[in-house]
């Protein structure tokens, strides 16, 4: 019988849920990773802080038992124990109690610390009131997410604070997010008898793994007692694909369609032997738990007799699977408090030049390409050890497709000035008026809400010059990053930061033409911000436009709102296909909501341009675009076109503008240029006024039947 494991352990995480039904797996019989002889008793005492929330109690059902404490610190989206059943329901099996106690999902962005607290005082009070239910000569520590940044503070506490640990300590942390309330000298003089994992997802876009893998090398626990994970996902089997995302930890049944193999033999099993090696000292549990890349410890179990899950990665040099763009949560985001003062220069400074130097250069230096890479490219970095760009061969880059020289997609004639300062008195927020730097107008203004985790206009660069550069006022605003659920804030903010900027070049404004684009975030908030200006301040009386681009949820606008929006407004929604974040019935729902006329509005799916030397992707960051060498035919074709000539249709009436923007997929509107080497480039331009989803929801992070959605009773789009 393998040994208990005694531990007190906080994991703290975000719910989600696999689609998958994976009932077919199981966790291994016997050994680390396996089923314990416990059933499982369940208590809760109200919390002294949430008047709304509990603290809970889960201990084995044994009353001679005096069993070890697991402290679970839940995350962002899961206040109560059931999204983490599974994992609650293991540990009690193998003879733990666990204490369970959540903070208010509001505060946990916009002040941390206030969340730790709560958390904390949930922890404290559990400890009290069970103080003898439970061992603490024993102790580990454990998240997820949230939770996992939260671990060296709580750590701090457990091991040098109240001394607990002693005859074994234990740290295992998955997928973290920042971390706050320690201080760098206290990381670096972390007891070193601590035994230490730490953990993240291969497909993982919520939390940048260079968050963890600061922490990992930082912390002063010996190399030889800490392992770095990356678990993969696997797609061998002919049946199942299991997907390492930001959820995997979640799983509300023993054996149900949201644990599987990655959870048992990729967190489970590791986490019992780390225990047991850090308690009893055993060579096979170190083996298992710690072996630097070992095959023991990498094994991830059979599909059959002779098919295996594909190894995960052990050791203490990690590499990145992506780069930081391809994450939310970025380790150069100004909201990370461990970033060095030569990396806060290029996200927090405060004059618009020195931002937009310091910004552009390092991420022309360090962050992602659009992906726009031919076949005989990447033979030659796998060949020659990693040559970035084509033409350092001294060849021209065949998926390179020229700008447009002319009409709809083209650059105009103007240059740009950019004007950058704080937002008064809210948050975090920043304003940026971006205009032409020649004295003419009255120019028309366009309204940019950006995706919530791009806190400048460096991540749109292309776009935003071009469409200054075709005599328009842009206004570009952030907002408060922190309360992440406290959307009326949000939007409040968004609202207030536009109307300061637009404040500073009033008299050069069109009132009358109005433009409002939106990605992500931003795309979810063009409702509202067009029912403030064009229904409410009457603004865009003479054209109106709006280009949503992968929408997120919209709040802060009803349902009579939607009916009664202003009718004479131009319409364009986009998504892409390979976003795997934002569910489509999203857009959907705006494209058939919106109180606009069929023929004056139109869908538009891009798909990934691809021709025999290259593939350029259309995904969710397709509207990013950082310089001149980072943008390429989606941007040129499938963006900027149909929207120079959706506010030209808007602002003009232009039939011939009518016909790109909204042509109902004909061939003016679906053109989409030519190759480099003069064949014509395979129009990835889909254009629908019946827009259906093609994926199910559970391909998306965020799904339309999620409980964060307000429209989701509105809209049933699989009906």
């Amino acid at each position: 019988m393998r040994t208990i494991i005694p531990a007190l352990i906080f994991l703290c995480a975000q719910a989600a849920s696999l689609s998958l039904d994976q009932t077919t797996m199981l966790p291994p019989a016997h050994g680390y990773g396996s089923w314990g002889e416990y059933d499982m008793r369940r208590n809760s005492i109200a919390h002294p802080q949430l008047a709304e929330d509990s603290v809970y109690f889960f201990r084995p059902d044994a009353d001679t038992l005096n069993p070890p404490l697991f402290l679970f610190c839940p995350g962002i989206a899961a206040r109560e124990p059931r999204h983490y059943l599974a994992i609650i329901s293991f540990l009690v099996s193998n003879g733990n109690a666990v204490l369970y106690a959540p903070f208010k999902a509001s505060v946990g962005f916009t002040d941390p610390q206030k969340a730790y607290k709560q958390m904390w005082t949930g922890f404290d009070t559990g400890l009290v009131a069970w103080r003898s239910e439970y061992d603490t000569s024993h102790v580990g520590i454990i998240g997820h997410s949230y939770g996992a940044g939260a671990i060296p503070a709580f750590a701090w506490k457990i091991f040098i604070e109240r001394k607990w640990g002693l005859q074994g300590a234990v740290m295992y942390m998955m997928a973290p997010w920042y971390c706050h309330e320690i201080t760098h000298k206290q990381l670096l003089s972390f007891p070193a008898y601590v035994k230490l994992i730490v953990q993240v997802f291969e497909h993982d876009n919520v939390n940048d793994p260079r968050i963890a893998k600061d922490i990992f090398h930082t912390i002063g626990i010996p190399s030889d007692e800490k392992d770095f994970i990356i678990l993969h996902s696997d797609s061998t089997h002919p049946d199942y694909i299991l997907t390492a995302d930001h959820s995997t930890p979640n799983g509300a049944r023993k054996h149900g369609k949201n644990v599987n193999f990655l959870d048992y033999n990729g967190i489970w099993r590791l986490l019992d032997a780390l225990v047991d090696y850090a308690f009893t000292g055993s060579s096979q549990a170190k083996s298992i738990a710690l072996g630097n890349g070992n095959p023991d410890q990498r094994f991830m179990g059979l599909w059959n007799e002779t098919d295996s899950l594909q190894p995960l990665y052990a050791g203490d040099r990690p590499p990145m699977p992506q780069p930081q763009a391809y994450y939310n949560n970025f380790w150069l985001n100004h909201v990370n408090p461990r970033l060095s003062s030569r990396e806060l220069e290029f996200v927090s400074a405060s004059a618009g030049a020195k931002e937009e130097l310091t910004i552009r250069n390092y991420l022309r230096m360090h962050w992602f390409k659009k992906h726009v890479r031919s076949t005989k490219e990447e033979n030659e970095d796998t060949d020659k050890g990693g040559a970035e760009d084509s033409d350092q061969h001294g060849q021209a880059d065949p998926c390179r497709v020229a700008l447009i020289d002319t009409g709809y997609g083209s650059n105009g004639p103007f240059t740009h000035l950019e004007r950058l300062f704080p937002h008064p008195g809210l948050g975090d927020a920043n304003i940026h008026v971006v205009y032409p730097a020649e004295d003419e107008g009255p120019f028309p203004v366009v309204l940019f809400a950006p995706a919530l985790w791009k806190p400048s206009t460096a991540f749109y660069r292309s776009l935003i010059d071009h469409i200054v550069s075709r005599g328009n006022i842009l206004i570009f605003t952030t907002y408060n990053y922190s309360s992440i659920f406290d959307h009326e804030l949000r939007y409040r903010v968004m609202l207030l930061g536009f109307k300061n900027g637009l404040e500073l070049v009033i008299n050069k404004v069109d009132t009358t033409r109005l433009a409002l684009l939106g990605h992500s975030y931003g795309g979810g908030a063009v409702p509202a911000i067009g029912w403030e200006y064009a229904h409410n301040r009457g603004w865009g009386a003479k054209g109106l436009a709006l280009f949503i681009m992968a929408p997120w949820y919209s709040f802060r606008v009803e349902q009579q709102q939607f009916d009664s929006f202003p009718a004479h407004a131009k319409l364009i929604v986009q998504s892409y296909k390979g976003d795997r974040r934002m569910d489509t019935r999203i857009a959907e729902d705006f494209f058939y909501s919106l109180n606009i006329s069929p023929t004056e509005k139109d869908y538009i799916t891009l798909a990934d341009a691809v021709s025999d030397g290259c593939e350029i992707d259309a995904d969710h960051d397709a509207p990013q675009s950082q310089d001149a060498d980072e943008t390429n035919v989606v941007d040129f074709y499938g963006i900027w076109r149909p929207l120079d000539a959706l506010m030209d249709y808007a602002f003009t009436g232009s039939a011939a503008a009518k016909k790109v923007a909204l042509g109902n997929g004909g061939a003016a509107q679906t053109f989409c240029g030519y190759w480099p080497d003069g064949t014509r480039v395979k129009s990835f331009i889909k254009v629908t006024d019946r827009p259906e989803s093609e994926l199910r929801q559970g391909a998306f992070l965020f799904e339309w039947d999620s409980f964060m959605n307000p429209r989701k009773d509105q809209y049933h789009p699989d009906e």
